[in-house]
């Protein structure tokens, strides 16, 4: 058996490629095939290369230089997809952020990737102040008002400019896109991954995964998730037909999708399937008769998930597929044989590293391990660093003895097992998961502090079988008062996404500290379901 901790594969002149390079390979080789469809609506390959090609000559147009980041403020349609391929076009990366998120934490992220242009969703940009986007230049993906704002331009600009390919693209060393994802300073950091890092994972994906050309695959993430990299990138670099599912995220109407379209291929987290597999709504194998293979990512997945997958699909092939937005999107998988599918799974292995990359274990000495660790990953998807953020970048790598360079640290906790296959224990730090979004605890916090009369705030992750993690918050009152619970999670819903605002906020008289003097934080949840302490 070949030891999850180090794959090796030799080089391949086919990883060198950019992610450009793999889609125009398919433009090229299947100019009439369907590449991507939404609302009903859909493009050929070829109509999709020479949109890009337009969009990304008025980006050049505009002033737009080589590397700088675009930011895509857009819901997922078509015209999304012309932009990221655009801005890849041009060499530039393209920033996915989400526009449901408070005006103020979009603000930041415009701040700090310093993006002069963006590519904004029309409705959106209608509602949005005109405060908000003042400092960038911005094509609306939408008709022109009557009466436009004057520092924007539309889709109806485009036809102006020529369709014709361009002599320019990224080099390896390049950012094709970065995410922001949380980290441990209250706001959320940028992951910078080059054009190698994405190439590479492109390549395993094309070699190992073997989805075949006109396979229909679903696209359920959102583009500000890191798990649509996968999506867009690889599905369209190996001429799949890419479907954007932005309907209703309610099993029934995703299954009627599902079964409509006939959909091969579905990559999502683990929240998602645990719908699907609901007993309340007795969805039968037939609605997915034809699913031939499913990727698990983003979060555990619970072992008692894989028996129902055999149920419910018993015709698909299904991975669990690991790893951090800092690896580019996953570094490890595992292929479920039959077996397993039908007799259960007790543990959900992390499985064996991408070609080209090795795991290892450390201890709190940054001294390698066996048995249980965190988790350091090394290897060619490995991020460039946090954009503007060389502090921690500089904390998030470690040298490990025995290792080639410098490995990035996952923050997650794993153990090993009898066979060698590494396992998913838990977190290092106070970042979590729920419903396949990474949550920083210390960023929901700092929400709360900033709500009147609360003089301290603590959020803890409650385990749950279906999201994960669920949120609880606890607060004291500024000079003995009492706070306004409905007014905190007002304050928390301005500043943050509704996946990251608590569900239970419980005002207590003062936090229980253990014997380091720290605020004991399964103390808290046990004084809790007690009842005691609180006000």
């Amino acid at each position: 058996m070949e030891s999850p901790r180090e794959s090796l594969v030799p080089e391949m002149s086919a990883s060198h490629k950019t992610p450009i390079e793999f889609f125009a390979g398919q433009a090229a080789e299947h100019p009439g095939a369907v590449a991507v469809i939404c609302d009903g609506k859909g493009l050929t390959f070829r109509e999709l290369d020479l949109l890009s090609n337009r969009m990304a000559r008025f980006l050049r147009a505009r002033g737009v230089r080589r590397t700088e980041p675009i930011a895509i403020l857009a819901n997922k349609n078509l015209q999304t997809v012309v932009s990221i391929l655009a801005a890849w076009k041009i060499g530039c990366p393209y920033v996915p952020l989400d526009i449901e998120a408070p005006g103020r934490r979009i603000r930041h992220f415009l701040d700090v990737c310093a993006a002069r242009f963006a590519v904004v969703d029309a409705n959106k940009f209608s509602q949005w102040p005109e405060t908000l986007l003042e400092r960038q230049e911005c094509l609306v993906l939408g008709e022109k008002p009557d009466e436009p704002r004057g520092h924007e331009f539309y889709l109806s600009d485009l036809p102006d400019y020529s369709e014709a390919p361009l002599d320019s693209g990224h080099t390896p060393d390049e950012l094709a896109y970065v995410i922001f994802t949380s980290g441990s300073t209250g706001l959320p950091k940028g992951v910078m991954i080059s054009t190698g890092n994405l190439a590479h994972f492109i390549h395993w994906c094309a070699c190992t995964l073997a989805i075949e050309p006109h396979a229909r695959a679903l696209n359920i993430a959102n583009f500000s998730f890191d798990q649509s990299v996968m999506d867009l990138a690889f599905m369209l670099g190996c001429g799949a037909e890419l479907h954007l599912y932005a309907a209703l995220k309610h099993p029934l109407v995703l299954a009627d999708y599902i079964r409509e379209q006939a959909i091969q291929v579905l990559s999502t987290v683990p929240t998602i399937f645990s719908m699907l597999l609901d007993s309340r709504y007795n969805l039968s194998p037939a609605a997915f008769a034809s699913l031939e293979t499913l990727f698990i990512g983003g979060a555990a997945c619970p072992p008692g998930y894989l028996q129902q997958f055999n149920e419910k699909m018993p015709g698909a092939e299904v991975y669990n597929i690991y790893g951090p937005t800092e690896a580019t999107v996953y570094c490890a998988y595992h292929k479920f044989t039959p077996s397993e599918l039908r007799n259960g799974v007790v543990d959900v292995p992390l499985g064996k590293p991408l070609p080209n990359h090795s795991l290892c274990l450390i201890d709190d000495r940054q001294q390698p391990v066996r048995q249980r660790g965190e988790l350091v990953v090394h290897g060619p998807q490995v991020m460039v660093g946090y954009w503007q953020q060389e502090e921690f970048t500089r904390s998030a790598f470690v040298e490990v003895q025995g290792q080639d360079g410098k490995g990035y640290r996952t923050g997650d906790i794993v153990r090993e097992g009898p066979n060698g296959e590494l396992y998913f224990a838990g977190r290092a730090n106070d970042t979590i998961k729920s419903g396949g979004h990474r949550i920083d605890l210390h960023e929901v916090e700092e929400a709360m502090l900033q709500s009147k009369g609360v003089a301290a705030a603590v959020v803890v992750a409650v385990p749950d079988p279906l999201l994960e993690n669920r949120l609880m918050a606890f607060v004291t009152g500024a000079g003995g008062g009492q706070p306004a619970i409905e007014g905190i999670q007002q304050g928390c819903s301005a500043n943050l996404p509704g996946y990251m605002v608590p569900e239970k906020i419980t005002v207590v008289e003062e936090f229980p500290l253990n014997s380091s003097g720290k605020i004991d934080k399964k103390r808290l949840i046990s004084d809790f379901e007690r009842g005691d302490n609180r006000r």
